[in-house]
């Protein structure tokens, strides 16, 4: 079963922006809850029936991500996707683009709320809510045992079997392995260009794991010998699969300059 997210469009404007001409954080709330009444509309469930219904959404948590910043002018496209925890919360997942770059991301959990009690989840919330994510932990584990292997004998086989044709694969800074890569060859290429620096010195030691219906966070640490240099970083990988393939990955290293010396 595959849920298409809901999709809005937005243009940046002068209201939205600090005195830099960045976008303000706390816009991306007005961006996503417009998103979140615009996906009601969609699905059948306007705001103002379920307030004649006596029913209201109150927001119990929200977290953001800011990846980079929006700017005046900037087109952005909001997608939504959710998934009903339980049967009075439905937890709204967002990611905010500028073309192909992820803006901002966010989590905000909703509870179904009548004469101040919780109630059930509108039927509408509950049949567009996205599958439980049951298998984001066993590819995760599958892709760094895959790795492994490439990055200890140069095999690329079991990692090529488990990217999407058009995977994504984005790493920051100034540094030799930094780029976008798009399709499983340019992939597997970059992977092989770390061997290659590192002397199959690269190991990776994985931690914990934040999980959504189609977007899942890891940290991983990473160890590497050049030059007689042990270099040490971590990085949250920011990923997002289907039908059992990673069809995206942006690297965040936790510390730049580590990272970027790692692989200078």
């Amino acid at each position: 079963m595959t849920v298409d997210p809901f999709v809005t469009e937005i243009r940046v404007r002068p209201r939205h922006c600090d005195a830099q001409a960045m976008v303000h954080a706390a816009r991306y709330h007005d961006f996503c809850e417009d998103a979140f009444v615009g996906l009601l509309e969609h699905v059948g469930t306007p705001y103002p029936t379920l307030r004649a219904d006596g029913v209201d959404l109150v927001i119990s948590e929200s977290r953001y991500a800011y990846l980079q910043p929006a700017r005046l002018d900037d087109h952005l496209l909001v997608a939504v996707t959710g998934d009903a925890v339980t049967e009075s919360t439905f937890t709204a997942h967002f990611e905010v683009r500028r073309d192909q770059d992820v803006v901002a991301a966010a989590d905000i959990t909703y509870v179904a709320v009548r004469s101040g009690h919780r109630c059930a989840l509108p039927a509408s919330l509950q049949r567009c809510a996205a599958p439980g994510p049951k298998t984001a932990k066993p590819l995760l584990d599958a892709l760094h045992q895959a790795q492994a292997g490439l990055y200890n004998d140069g095999d690329g086989t079991g990692v090529g079997e488990l990217l999407d044709p058009d995977v994504a694969w984005r790493v920051p800074g100034n540094n030799q392995i930094a780029g976008t890569y798009r399709g499983v060859d340019q992939v597997l290429a970059y992977m092989h260009r770390r061997r290659e620096l590192a002397h199959a010195t690269f190991l990776m030691r994985p931690r914990e794991v934040l999980v959504g219906p189609y977007h899942f966070a890891a940290l991983t640490d990473g160890t590497v010998e050049r030059d007689g240099i042990t270099h040490r970083w971590s990085t949250i990988g920011l990923y997002q699969a289907r039908d059992g393939r990673i069809t995206e990955c942006s690297l965040i290293p936790l510390d730049a300059a580590a990272f970027d010396a790692a692989w200078d």
